[in-house]
């Protein structure tokens, strides 16, 4: 199920992180150790087949791009025979999501200068990607309309849940744009107590799936973390040439990690909007028991049908 593109608005899935917390289930599991985004954990595909799926359904498979880590490539051949070189983006280490957006926004940046872009992160499970998808594509209208704005997918929460982040919203941003309001604050994994505070209050579960344009977030890193920037930015020239894969090379081993929700939207943000996700199941599949919750409700579902 595919839809068809606009040239102005991509998709990238984030897929380049180790998975060390599920580790120890990818073991059990399988035998191997296996990065999580490369395992077939709930549904009928890997976790990034099911991501690249929810991105193609949001933008068109020939606008969405994959991040990956080096370390991995022996595990994505399935993954990156389906797509063009150039929509795979390979980096040489782990330096956090901050890098790793840095690095794929400048060469989005240079493909397509005036494009707006979604981020998938590759470890999710959603219950219905046809629904998310069209909700994802608000965000991407409302961008387009107000391009100063990043927009964070919010999840209504269904319980207290303190090993999420949490969105506090804040006014309506205008009668025009519906339910969307601005970001009041972030809350990464706050205690209990604050959970079920912020639950009471009406605050959303950070997707972080969200959208922007590309220069935005650029301009967000460049605030955030200026030295950071200067490195990606010196080696500009040498991307999309064969030069990129040295370059890229010597940036990752110069900079320090940063961590793009923490280190630049929480700290740094400017202009975040958050639209709330209605009628779909989620959950960021970062601990077993998260994973084992999904098996045991599907199972179930299976006996009752």
């Amino acid at each position: 199920m595919r839809r068809e593109s606009s040239t102005n608005a991509f998709a990238l899935v984030l897929a380049g992180g180790k998975g060390e917390r599920l580790m120890p289930l990818v073991r059990e599991l399988y035998g191997v150790e296996v990065p999580k985004q490369f395992c077939q954990l709930v549904g009928c595909k890997t976790l990034i087949e099911h991501a690249l799926e929810r991105a193609a359904l949001t933008v068109g498979i020939e606008n969405v791009h994959v991040l990956l880590s080096a370390a991995h490539m022996r595990f994505s051949e399935r993954v990156t025979g389906s797509l063009p070189p150039r929509s795979v983006i390979v980096q040489p280490a782990d330096r956090g999501t901050g890098v790793a957006l840095l690095y794929a926004l400048m060469k989005l940046a240079i493909a397509a200068p005036d494009a707006s872009v979604v981020v998938f992160p590759a470890d999710h499970y959603v219950s219905d990607e046809a629904l998310f998808a069209r909700q994802v594509r608000v965000a991407l209208e409302l961008v387009e309309g107000r391009p100063e704005f990043i927009v964070m997918m919010g999840i209504v929460p269904d319980r207290v849940e303190s090993g999420y982040g949490w969105i506090e919203p804040g006014e309506h941003i205008g009668s025009d744009w519906g339910s969307a309001r601005y970001v009041k604050r972030f809350w990464e994994k706050p205690p209990r107590e604050k959970a079920l505070e912020l639950f009471e209050r009406g605050a959303l579960w950070n997707s972080f799936v969200f959208a922007g344009r590309v220069v935005t977030m650029l301009s967000q890193i460049m605030v955030a973390s200026p030295s950071t920037y200067v490195i990606f930015q010196e080696i500009r020239e040498k991307l999309y040439t064969a030069r990129e894969r040295a370059a890229v090379a010597e940036a990752y081993a110069a900079v320090r990690p940063l961590n793009f929700s923490a280190d630049v939207l929480e700290r740094h943000g400017m202009n975040l909007v958050t639209i709330p996700v209605h009628g779909v199941e989620w959950s960021d599949l970062g601990e077993p028991s998260r994973v084992r919750a999904i098996l045991s409700r599907q199972r179930s579902h299976t006996v009752a049908s």
